[in-house]
């Protein structure tokens, strides 16, 4: 299964994944540098023919080109609406979390045989960078941000 990548040091890290099972996933977020609040998110790509085995799809030009210094509230505004104009709809409802240097903070997500996801992590002017992993119901990770 090929992995998609999000390879920016932002304070925003998306990753698309089709995933091949029913199953409960984790997303687990982390902070190398900066602290600060963050938020994820869960969309459902539209409705289309998935590719076969979970293939990734190309992701979308970042909305942020650079960091906005702002609170992750209107950080968050942005790239919520950008989504939402590319026809995603929200999986489910926006977590928040709060994150120190090198902390960590996992998310549950339960995803759906032949669909597409995007999965979103936001943060505001605190956060330098921004790290996401997809790890599968047995821990294995199937998608990433680095």
């Amino acid at each position: 299964m090929a992995l998609q990548t999000d390879q920016s040091e932002r304070q925003d890290a998306l990753v698309r994944y089709c995933a091949t099972e029913n199953a409960q996933y984790r997303l687990q977020v982390r902070l190398p540098t900066g602290a600060g609040p963050v938020f994820t998110v869960a969309y459902a790509q539209p409705a289309a023919t998935p590719p076969p085995g979970g293939t990734p799809v190309a992701a979308p030009e970042p909305v942020l080109t650079e960091p906005s210094g702002g609170g992750v509230e209107e950080n968050f505004a942005l790239l919520d609406s950008d989504m939402r104009a590319r026809g995603y709809e929200t999986l489910q409802p926006m977590q928040r979390g709060q994150l120190v240097p090198s902390g960590a903070q996992d998310y549950q997500v339960t995803l759906e045989d032949d669909k597409c996801y995007a999965l979103l992590a936001v943060g505001d002017g605190g956060v330098r960078s921004m790290r996401m992993t997809l790890l599968d119901p047995s821990g294995r990770e199937v998608d990433h941000d680095d």
